[in-house]
């Protein structure tokens, strides 16, 4: 005897293709996880926009994907898109909150200028991560809302410190860790035409198991938050 919240509704459903292979490997998307690309949903997206105009139907497009990366703003080409979307008449986009409340993917700190040592330059913060056994890789995105520039180094669980990185946008920089036999890229991207946010791009390839830090250090603040 149940009815739901929209009994009279019809139900259109795209299936998804999975992601290229070369993508789930740079991402270390281990296997069996599905996974997809954004230039596909976003096709999945606008067709199904293109079956409620020819049919002059309202529509709700329920979106039950997710992952931990990205901003979590409007920067990107397919939030930018769905907010194209819902601004059309008729029209709602739903998302999948997600349920990691527990999983500690996530991590928000703020520097503050105010407690500056005497020389400014000396002034981080660190963010840690715990790495188990056997991981093969994983990248790490630290995000900052313009203004706002950072500059990082990484610690390795043994002590190995790599220099500071100089905030150059566009720049791609490889390092290895001799004690770890891990390979760190860093990349600084100012993303997105809309924003302009800062984003740091990490990618660990073969991580030694232990505690990695990654140390922030403040070019350019306003709040301080990333």
């Amino acid at each position: 005897d149940f009815i739901g919240a929209a009994p009279q509704s019809e139900i259109i459903m795209v299936k998804l293709k999975e992601a290229k292979q070369y993508l789930r490997d740079f991402f270390f998307v281990k296997d069996g996880v599905p996974a997809y690309q954004e230039n596909d949903i976003m096709m999945a997206v606008s067709y199904l926009n293109g079956v409620a105009n020819i049919l002059n139907r309202p529509l709700v497009i329920c979106v039950a994907l997710g992952n931990s990366a990205g901003s979590h703003a409007s920067e990107g080409f397919l939030p930018s898109y769905l907010n194209y979307i819902c601004g059309r008449r008729k029209r709602v986009v739903v998302t999948a909150a997600g349920n990691e409340a527990n999983a500690r993917h996530h991590f928000l700190d703020r520097i503050d200028r105010a407690v500056a040592r005497i020389d400014v330059n000396d002034l981080y913060e660190d963010a840690e991560i715990t790495v188990e056994e056997n991981t093969k890789g994983f990248f790490v995105e630290l995000w900052a809302s313009a203004p706002e520039l950072y500059a990082v180094t990484i610690i390795s669980p043994s002590g190995e410190q790599i220099p500071r990185i100089l905030v150059r946008r566009g720049a791609s920089e490889q390092f290895h860790f001799i004690f770890e036999g891990t390979t760190i890229t860093v990349d600084y991207r100012i993303d997105t035409k809309e924003t302009a946010s800062q984003l740091i791009f990490f990618r660990f390839i073969r991580p030694t198991p232990g505690l990695w830090t990654i140390r922030i250090f403040p070019q350019l603040t306003v709040t301080g938050n990333y």
